[in-house]
Formats: C-alpha cells, sequence, structure tokens
C-alpha cells in the first residue's frame, strides 16, 4: 500500500526528469520513508545549494521547514550541521539527534542509498559519520560522557556495515 501511495505521490507531484530519477532509485523497502514531494525535494535541493553558496541563513530556513513537515533525514541534518558549524550547540545537538533518530529507524539500504552518488541532493555522509559528527559536537561542548557513546556506535556500525 505505501508503495502505491509512493508512487501516487511521485506521479502527481513530479515534474523534473532529475527529481524522477533519484526516487526511482530509492530501495522499495525505504520508499515511503524517504519519499519526498516535489516541494520538498525543491526545498532540499534550493537549501543545498544556498549552504553551498555560504548563504547559511536562508538554507537553514528552508531545511526547518522541511524538517517541521516531514521526516527524511536530510532536513534535520542538513540544519543541525548549520547551527553547529556556527557554535548553536542548543539547537543544533537535537535537531541532529532526530536525523540520528530518524535514520536509526530506516532499514540499512535506505543508509546505503543516501550515502551513495545516486541520492543527488538527498546524499548524506554515512550514518556512522553523522554519528561521529553528534559525538565531536557533545566533545566540543565538554562533554565525552556524552560522546562516547556515538562514537562507540559508529565504530560498531563501520565494523559491521558496508556502504559500498
Amino acid at each position: 500500500m505505501a508503495s502505491l501511495l509512493c508512487l501516487f505521490a511521485y506521479a502527481c507531484l513530479s515534474d523534473s526528469a532529475q527529481f524522477e530519477d533519484v526516487t526511482s532509485l530509492i530501495p522499495d523497502e525505504a520508499e515511503f520513508a524517504l519519499a519526498l514531494s516535489r516541494e520538498h525535494y525543491s526545498a532540499l535541493e534550493d537549501g543545498v545549494k544556498l549552504m553551498e553558496s555560504g548563504s547559511d541563513r536562508a538554507a537553514a530556513q528552508l531545511f526547518n521547514k522541511g524538517f517541521q513537515e516531514t521526516q527524511h533525514p536530510a532536513f534535520p541534518y542538513h540544519l543541525g550541521m548549520i547551527f553547529l558549524q556556527n557554535g548553536d550547540f542548543r539547537r543544533g545537538l537535537p535537531t541532529l539527534d532526530a536525523s540520528i533518530t530518524y535514520m536509526s529507524n530506516l532499514p540499512a539500504s535506505a543508509h546505503s542509498f543516501l550515502a551513495g552518488p545516486d541520492a543527488g541532493v538527498m546524499q548524506l555522509p554515512a550514518f556512522s559519520q553523522i554519528l561521529y559528527n553528534a559525538g565531536m559536537a557533545r566533545q566540543q561542548m565538554g562533554r565525552p560522557d556524552l560522546a562516547l557513546p556515538l562514537f562507540v556506535r559508529a565504530i560498531e556500525l563501520d565494523s559491521t556495515f558496508s556502504y559500498c
């Protein structure tokens, strides 16, 4: 049923060949969790472009909108990293933690897809790298007790999972 809903949403909302190409590559078992409307895909795409051009504030607004309206891990990841890079741990850590929660609920094939080149603007670092980034942020806050479990989880994930 979820696959049919996603296909319907793609058929209704897709007007870009790039959007269709990316969405057709999402693994079946992750399709529902990673599905984005055309509006949210455009917001993610525009946010990434703004972030790359140094317009963090405008990018953060787009990522925040997507974070509020979807459970796609890319929105809170990018938003959290913007906050953390600007030294805002109070907003950055919970936002990055939301991305970790979303990623934790995805099947392994979704992790591979998101870390691979086929993901396009949805591409994220490997899940272990996201865990490491969250651990480093806690380390920089002077909380190695909170960082250590994230580092351990990242190492365990890297030793048991291949992103190739």
